[in-house]
């Protein structure tokens, strides 16, 4: 397979290898990704369930005005948090995967610089990929795996919102099938999480008398949102590697990845 790649051949996409080098960038920076996810997703998360908890009456949720005004705020704040989070994990996985260390202080300086940019591309492609299965659902899935990769490209390469929504689309083509592979294989790993999740929560309500809307909003969810954003953003970013790996490398080793990006 060496003298393959010697002879100027590419690697083929591998699922696998995307998967190993998801989890090898978990491992690598556990301590930056838990502490980003704690911050920006466990916390926010634990806070917001606390308000949700109190919103709610015994007639159900109260639809009045200072009500409204905290779901908005509530809204806004979870999506600068979400995207605070995909910046750090994103810049951490790929600067691992480069066979770089990037400390938390770093991370968290390229996400407040891609802030903005990463909404507006959250934006823009979530309003697409919406008005996609809104028309056939076809052409929905096919724009996200199209722009699947578009977070990674704006945080590494630098480049704009639609220049990086064009860089992923050039990136992800004859791969598409692949990764629709992986993200039914995330799916499939968050449902099983999710059932791990309830039935733990069942236990400990049972166990402790806790409330279970409180333990569930305020502990739980928090704590399983948190793990699973640190697996989705390490795995778009192992993803992204992936894909200019089979494009523009020569090998799929720490060293022939690293003189992708230099």
């Amino acid at each position: 397979m060496q003298m393959d790649y010697a002879e100027g051949r590419r690697p083929r996409f591998d699922v696998g290898r995307v998967i190993e080098r998801t989890f090898g960038a978990i491992g690598g920076n556990a301590v930056t990704l838990l502490l980003a996810a704690a911050i920006f997703v466990a916390i926010p998360q634990g806070v917001w369930g606390v308000t949700q908890v109190r919103l709610m009456t015994t007639d159900g949720v109260d639809f009045g005005p200072v009500n409204f005004l905290t779901w908005g705020v509530g809204w806004i704040v979870s999506l600068v948090c979400s995207v605070m989070m995909q910046g750090v994990a994103t810049h951490a996985a790929v600067s691992d995967l480069q066979g770089r260390k990037a400390t938390f202080q770093q991370c968290l300086g390229v996400a407040f610089r891609t802030l903005l940019p990463l909404i507006g591309l959250g934006i823009l492609v979530g309003l697409g990929v919406m008005a996609g299965i809104i028309l056939l659902i076809v052409p929905g899935i096919i724009l996200m795996l199209m722009w699947s990769v578009a977070a990674p490209v704006l945080i590494a390469e630098r480049k704009g919102v639609l220049a990086s929504m064009g860089r992923s689309r050039d990136l992800s083509r004859n791969n598409r099938g692949m990764i629709l592979l992986l993200f039914v294989i995330y799916v499939v790993v968050s449902w099983v999480f999710g059932m791990v999740f309830g039935l733990f929560s069942a236990g400990a309500m049972a166990a402790s008398q806790v409330d279970f809307l409180f333990l569930q909003a305020v502990i739980l969810s928090p704590i399983a949102a948190a793990l699973l954003s640190i697996l989705s953003a390490a795995g778009v970013a192992a993803l992204y590697v992936e894909l200019r790996t089979v494009k523009e490398g020569s090998g799929t080793g720490r060293q022939e990845i690293a003189a992708i990006f230099d």
